[in-house]
Parts: C-alpha cells; sequence; structure tokens
C-alpha cells in the first residue's frame, strides 16, 4: 500500500475546507479513492501503487487536477493542488468526450442563441440548455426585476427582488425578496420578505355566490402562505407592515389578518388578533390577541389568551377561557372553562362546568362537575352532577363554598351548606341536608344543622366488619344498638343489690348544657358514673348502652328487695290470720259460757241482774 497526501488552496494560498479529492486510475474513470479536505484544506487517502490522476474540486472553484501520478509500493506522495474561485452563469460537466455540457437554442438560420451562449446541433433547432441526469448546473442567475419560471408559458415562480428599511433609531437593515409560486394569480403585493408556497387558482363561486377557490395572496411584509386555494396572510390594508409575520399553511378561504397571527388549514377560519391561532377545521375564528381555535366548526375565540379546543359553535370570549369541545358552549368570564357537553356557560370568573347539558358556573371560581340544568351560583360553590341543582341565590353573594354532589332539585343556598339527594333544601347556614328518593321535600331553616330523610331508615356501622353500630329502623324513633351474645366477650354477671346501692348513692340533679341554655335535662354527671360503676371509661360522657344496663341491674335490685320483703308481708299476714283465728276461737268459746252463765241465772232466779255491774265492795 502507498499514502497520497497534500493540501488543496485557493489563490492567496489558504486552505479550502470540503474540497472533494477523487484519485482515479490513470486516463481512465475507475475510481480508487475519494476523501474530503479537512478545516485547512489538507487530505490522505491510502492507495495501492499504480499511477494516478489526482482531482481537486469544490463548488465555486476551478477544478484541478495531476494527472499521470506514479506511486510506487510503501511510498508517500504529496500532491498540492491550487486554484482559484471562479463566477459563471451555468456550467456543465461532461460524462465522456462526446457528451454535451451546455448547448444553446437558435431563433433562426443565423445561428444566435437565446439565453446560453453554445453550439447548436444545427442551422434552426436546438436548445438552449440541456441538461442530463449527471450534469451539474451551477452559478448565479441575476435580474434586477427578479425571476419568473413559466412551465408551458404559464408562470408557475417569481423570486422578487430583496429590498431595505430603517428602523426608528435610523438604521438601515436588508430584507430578503419574495418567492411566489402556483397559480399565476396569486401575489405577494409587493411585502418584503413573503412567501406564497403554491396552490391558489381562477375565483371560483358556487350557485349561493360562495367563493370555493381563488388566488392566494400576501398583503404585509414576512407573511406567508404555503398553500391551498384563496387564502390570505395579511390585512389587506394600505402599507405592508401592520400585519407582518402572518401565515396561512394551506387550506381554503383562511386568512391571517394580524401580525403573527396563524392558520393551519381547514376551510374558511380567520386569525385576525395578534399571535392569533386556527389549527384547523371550518369557519372557526381566533380573534383576539394571542387566542386559539384547535378545530373544529364554527367556533370563537374572542378574547386575549381565550382558547377552543374544538367543538361546534363554542365560544371562549373572555380573557384565558377555554373551552375544550362539545357543541354551544360558553366561556364567558375570565380563567373560565367549559370540558364539553351541549349549551353549558361559565359566567363567572374561573369557573368551571366540566360537561352535561345546559348548565351554567355562574359564581367566581365555582364548579359543576356535569348532569344537566345544574347552577353553580355561589363563590366557590360546587355541584357535582345530577339534575336542576343549585347553590347560592341569583343576585346575592349567598352560597360561598356550597355544595350539592348531585341528586335532582336540591339546593344548598346559603354558605358552607350542603344538600345531597331528592327535594334536599339546605337554606341555612352550614346546614346539611340529605334527601331520599321521595318527592317530599326535605329542608333545614337552621344554622348548622343536619337533617337526614330517610324513608327507609338508617344504619350506622363503627366497625368495617359490620360487628358494631346502630340501626334507625324505617318507621322508628329511636336507635337500635347491636346487643347479640355473640358480638360481645368477656361477660360477666353483676350483682343488682351492688348496682342498686351505686344508683342510690349516686347524685342525680337536673342541669342545663352551657351551649344550650333555658333547656333543663336531669342525670348524673359522667365522672360520678364512672367512678360508681367503671363503666365506658370516659369521664366526659356517658354511654346510653352502660346506662340502660345499669338501670336494668338497679331495677333487678330493687325487685330482689321487694321480692324479700313480700315474703315478710306474707309472714306476718300469716301470723295475723292465725291470731284471728285464735280470736274467733275465743269468741265462739265466750259465746258458749256466756250462753252457760245465762242458764245457770235462769235456774238460780237471777234473772234480770245478769245486766247489772257488781257493786263495790
Amino acid at each position: 500500500m502507498a499514502t497520497i497526501k497534500g493540501t488543496v488552496t485557493d489563490a492567496s494560498g489558504t486552505g479550502i475546507q470540503d474540497a472533494t479529492v477523487t484519485i482515479t486510475e490513470s486516463g481512465s474513470d475507475t475510481l480508487e479513492g475519494e476523501t474530503t479536505t479537512d478545516a485547512s484544506g489538507e487530505y490522505s487517502a491510502n492507495v495501492a501503487a499504480d499511477t494516478y490522476d489526482v482531482r481537486a474540486s469544490k463548488f465555486g472553484y476551478e477544478p484541478v487536477e495531476k494527472p499521470s501520478l506514479v506511486v510506487n509500493s510503501g511510498a508517500t506522495v504529496t500532491v498540492d493542488l491550487s486554484t482559484s474561485r471562479v463566477e459563471y452563469k451555468i456550467r456543465g460537466q461532461f460524462t465522456n468526450t462526446y457528451g454535451i455540457g451546455v448547448l444553446g437554442r437558435n431563433t433562426a438560420a443565423s445561428g444566435l442563441p437565446i439565453g446560453v451562449l453554445g453550439a447548436a446541433p444545427n442551422a434552426s433547432d436546438g436548445y438552449g440548455l440541456a441538461t442530463p441526469d449527471d450534469t451539474l448546473v451551477e452559478g448565479d442567475l441575476d435580474a434586477t426585476s427578479g425571476h419568473t419560471l413559466t412551465v408551458a408559458g404559464d408562470r408557475v415562480m417569481r423570486l422578487a427582488p430583496a429590498g431595505t428599511d430603517t428602523n426608528d433609531s435610523g438604521v438601515t437593515y436588508g430584507i430578503g425578496g419574495s418567492v411566489v409560486g402556483g397559480y399565476v394569480g396569486n401575489d405577494v403585493n409587493g411585502s418584503l420578505g413573503a412567501m406564497i408556497g403554491g396552490g391558489g387558482g381562477a375565483t371560483t363561486k358556487d350557485s349561493s355566490g360562495r367563493v370555493l377557490a381563488g388566488p392566494n395572496e400576501v398583503t404585509d411584509r414576512f407573511g406567508t402562505v404555503g398553500g391551498g386555494s384563496n387564502n390570505r396572510a395579511g390585512n389587506a390594508q394600505s402599507g405592508t407592515e401592520d400585519a407582518m409575520y402572518a401565515t396561512v399553511s394551506g387550506g381554503n378561504t383562511n386568512t391571517a389578518s394580524h401580525r403573527g397571527a396563524t392558520v393551519a388549514g381547514g376551510v374558511g377560519n380567520t386569525a385576525s388578533g395578534g399571535d392569533a391561532t386556527v389549527s384547523g377545521g371550518t369557519r372557526n375564528t381566533a380573534s383576539a390577541n394571542s387566542a386559539t381555535v384547535a378545530g373544529g366548526l364554527n367556533n370563537t375565540a374572542s378574547a386575549n389568551s381565550a382558547t377552543v379546543a374544538g367543538g361546534l359553535n363554542n365560544t371562549a370570549s373572555a380573557n384565558s377561557a377555554t373551552v375544550a369541545g362539545g357543541n354551544q358552549n360558553t366561556a364567558s368570564d375570565n380563567l373560565a372553562t367549559v370540558g364539553g357537553g351541549l349549551n353549558n356557560i361559565t359566567s363567572g370568573s374561573q369557573s368551571t362546568v366540566a360537561g352535561g347539558f345546559s348548565n351554567t358556573a355562574s359564581g367566581r371560581q365555582s364548579t359543576v362537575g356535569g348532569g344537566y340544568f345544574n347552577d353553580a351560583r355561589g363563590t366557590n360553590s360546587t355541584v357535582g352532577g345530577g339534575g336542576a341543582n343549585r347553590t347560592g341565590k341569583s343576585g346575592t353573594s349567598k352560597g360561598e363554598f356550597a355544595t350539592v354532589p348531585g341528586g335532582q332539585n336540591a339546593v344548598a343556598r346559603e354558605n358552607y351548606s350542603f344538600a345531597a339527594g331528592r327535594q334536599a333544601e339546605a337554606f341555612a347556614q352550614g346546614a346539611f341536608v340529605w334527601g331520599d328518593s321521595s318527592t317530599d321535600t326535605v329542608q333545614s331553616l337552621t344554622d348548622d344543622e343536619v337533617v337526614f330523610q330517610a324513608g327507609g331508615g338508617a344504619v350506622v356501622w363503627t366497625t368495617s366488619d359490620f360487628s358494631s353500630g346502630v340501626e334507625l329502623a324505617p318507621g322508628d324513633s329511636s336507635w337500635s344498638s347491636v346487643s347479640s351474645r355473640s358480638a360481645k366477650s368477656a361477660i360477666q354477671p353483676v350483682d343488682p343489690g351492688e348496682v342498686l346501692a351505686g344508683v342510690e348513692a349516686l347524685e342525680v340533679s337536673t342541669w342545663e348544657y352551657d351551649t344550650r341554655e333555658g333547656v333543663t335535662h336531669m342525670g348524673p354527671m359522667a365522672a360520678d358514673f364512672e367512678e360508681a360503676f367503671g363503666l365506658g371509661g370516659d369521664p366526659e360522657r356517658i354511654s346510653t348502652v352502660d346506662a340502660d344496663g345499669v338501670l336494668f341491674a338497679a331495677l333487678q335490685g330493687l325487685s330482689d328487695k321487694l321480692d324479700e320483703k313480700q315474703e315478710r308481708i306474707d309472714d306476718l299476714e300469716d301470723e295475723s290470720e292465725r291470731k284471728n283465728d285464735r280470736i274467733d276461737t275465743l269468741e265462739e268459746e265466750n259465746e258458749r259460757l256466756h250462753d252457760r252463765l245465762a242458764t245457770v241465772e235462769d235456774h238460780l232466779g237471777l234473772t234480770g241482774t245478769t245486766d247489772r255491774a257488781p257493786e263495790d265492795d
């Protein structure tokens, strides 16, 4: 192997970067090596021992060649090549000795070519420029009025000249020329730096007069129409600077008429606000600064930074308002949002309607999650869903932080109130109202009150396995506690007498709660109750279960006492009955003795003296 290296330089001796160096067999087109010069213009290539032609070329420079270079095995041969920059209009390259680089065309037998100086193959015909696939065309085309490219006589591309402008500081700067492609009627109207990529066509209308097609145009500097038909970038007013940088990428009958406005495509869309954007769809309008319509049909973003993501007939008409989609939705206050659905309205600042039908969030920072005919009127209030539910009251400041999670015809009217279910009305501050499925209205008019309507009863479980809790049965007015033997442990009998003694010793008073003066209650104190019976373990509260148990045990103790007393009474009654029997016997005996005495007296003739009391001695 051997090495060929060297440097490619220009006329001043400066190295030329990215010049192509080709090494071919001497006298043939057989390529043996190819490399590119580095930043210093240096190159190096490894080849086999042979005789080579070494050639260097780069666009804008004359090609230079070192022919018949003999390279021996193991040798390093240095070949420095120097060239110079050239200026030309058209440059041809031959593929072989008989190729045609540039061929001129004659207009007549005079042999004078047009456009390109060169030999014609005959006196009356030929070509001004014939370029086979492997022919290079290089050079600058220059004309003071620009250039026009035609195909079959029709203009398909026009290049307009560049220009200059002067800023407010008096500094003059250059502006690029415009490019107009496509239909011959497309026009940039003298706007510098403008571009029409293509498209356009003759103005065509349907039977109703609606434009179906037409030329594309740019009316302000740096505007762009990528293609499509009947599109315009700019405001078409006098001057070319008040709607600069507008862009229409394509589509039909789209208009970007403000500075920095963009229409990506679609049909009949308009971006008329500064930096406004319509991404696509049909008949959408972004008419305020930085407003955006992503797509859909007949949507409008008419306030600064407002957004309509899509859907149909939606409007975002306040600053930074958003409609994500759906149909006939409106976000009409600052930072308000409608997620979707049909005919929903957010008319409160920073309010939200996620979806549903005909819902309204009219309170500041209020929210409606969905459903239909719901209205969140209170500030920071929420309606989760359902139908015809409401927070707050129109024309007032009521309903702040009020909530209706769902249901139907539920109203949380006052601040911090909560209403859920059917026909539930919280008409007091902080009230909590729960309605069941009946059509009977359940209502609270007392602040901070909790009201439940539960026609099927109520159950409160205090353990996850349903082993402890209370139940209010349907139609009942008292709670039932879980009290089965299977739900209990550590069961021990009690001495009713001791419990009765504890109850007898327990101080029972009448009293009023500090929080409800004027309402008298009766009972023991929790601490005394716990000390007396050791139940509940809470010196601040008395469990109704424990109170009931103590009363049951005390009644048993009292019953035992009554039984003892009854036994004693029974014994006394038996003894009294025995005494009565003895008295009866004595009375009978006395009666017999009296009868005998009367008989004796009669016999003794003492009649009439028996009733006389004996005289004193």
